[in-house]
């Protein structure tokens, strides 16, 4: 079972997420703007292109072929659950900038969330840029998605992947549910 924090709640729904005091995009942030059009801390990597490459490859029906994906979860784990990830399969580092060797990310289509936990929370805020919010363990207020495979339950769900090399679970897509 795999834990991770999710904010995939609409407003009409019966459970709700609490997040951190927002910026104009979702977190407030060390060095992110409050304004979409100012310029981003430089020396941090630069996510954009990336992320707008990955919701393009959500969407697309030949590359999901199903319907489109409400989101994507990077883990930091490789396909052997390695303690020590090799260059080549650091998904997580690629897409967000994060080199913390503990962390998940989601990338929904209009929004990139990244959990990390005590250890990481001044590095993550430092390497990653302003697409992203930071969402820290232990911080009160942070919600737990708890990952449930073929539930019957009735609350909200996305079709979300998860990289089928990864371990983790066996199902493509799983659904998730909203728990505080």
């Amino acid at each position: 079972l795999l834990l991770l924090i999710v904010g995939l709640m609409s407003d009409h729904d019966e459970y709700s997420i609490s997040q951190p005091p927002l910026d104009y995009n979702g977190s407030k942030r060390t060095g992110c703007p409050k304004s979409a059009f100012d310029s981003q801390p430089a020396g941090r990597y630069d996510s954009s292109i990336t992320l707008r490459q990955l919701r393009s490859e959500m969407v697309r029906m030949t590359s999901v072929q199903d319907k489109p994906l409400d989101g994507y979860i990077v883990t930091s784990n490789d396909d052997h659950q390695s303690e020590s990830v090799s260059p080549h399969d650091m998904r997580r580092e690629f897409l967000t900038g994060f080199y913390g060797s503990a962390g998940e990310a989601l990338v929904t289509l209009n929004k990139a969330v990244l959990w990390a936990d005590g250890r990481y929370h001044l590095q993550a805020d430092q390497q990653l840029d302003c697409n992203w919010i930071l969402m820290k363990y232990g911080h009160k207020g942070v919600s737990i998605v708890v990952v449930i495979m073929n539930t019957k339950h009735s609350f909200y769900s996305s079709l979300i992947h998860l990289d089928s090399t990864i371990k983790l679970m066996q199902p493509k897509y799983i659904r998730i549910i909203i728990v505080i």
